[in-house]
């Protein structure tokens, strides 16, 4: 899985990148980013039917449910009510207002589309 997830980040490095004029994608490559991820998505799949399947559901649920996991939480919830969280949320409103306003999006992949609202 390791391999697979360097694959994508190996074949995004080609397909997006800054040049003089800021962040470029290059449209001819979108496609093989496209395929490295339905590599992933095939593995997963693939995994989820092995024995490793509730090994991995218990180490996750591990992760999250134990006393430094709600720690952090606790942690989170703080800093979201204090002044400095309050800030960065500002920040990050005015960046994605910034986006909305400055940038556009073309040349998406037909098959991307339908996944597009997802998010």
């Amino acid at each position: 899985m390791v391999q697979e997830w360097s694959d994508v980040f190996k074949t995004l490095d080609q397909a997006v990148y800054h040049n003089e004029k800021g962040l470029y994608i290059d449209n001819e490559k979108v496609q093989d980013v496209s395929d490295e991820l339905d590599d992933i998505e095939y593995e997963y799949k693939k995994l989820g039917k092995t024995h490793w399947k509730p090994e991995f559901e218990q180490a996750y649920g591990a992760a999250f449910n134990n006393k430094e996991a709600h720690s952090v939480g606790r942690r989170f919830d703080s800093f979201e009510h204090s002044s400095e969280g309050q800030a960065l949320k500002k920040e990050v409103d005015d960046f994605g207002r910034a986006l909305d306003e400055n940038v556009k999006v073309t040349d998406i992949p037909q098959d991307w589309k339908k996944d597009m609202y997802l998010f």
